[in-house]
């Protein structure tokens, strides 16, 4: 989570959430990066969505990545 806060610090202003999480995804990174980046986003955000910092889960359309 650090890396994507640290390259993506405006991700917390209203509406540029989706926007970071999909250019952190797509960055050109091997399948198991990916998954471990989706994973712990994913994670981080139920956490979020269940302490009501956020609405929805940015993160849950984003395919795991097969090999």
């Amino acid at each position: 989570m650090r890396l994507f806060f640290t390259r993506h610090p405006e991700a917390w202003e209203g509406g540029k959430l989706k926007q970071a999480v999909y250019e952190f995804m797509g960055e050109d990174i091997k399948s198991a990066t990916y998954n471990i980046r989706r994973n712990y986003l994913t994670q981080f955000f139920n956490w979020c969505v269940r302490e009501g910092i956020f609405p929805g889960k940015p993160a849950c359309r984003i395919q795991e990545e097969k090999r």
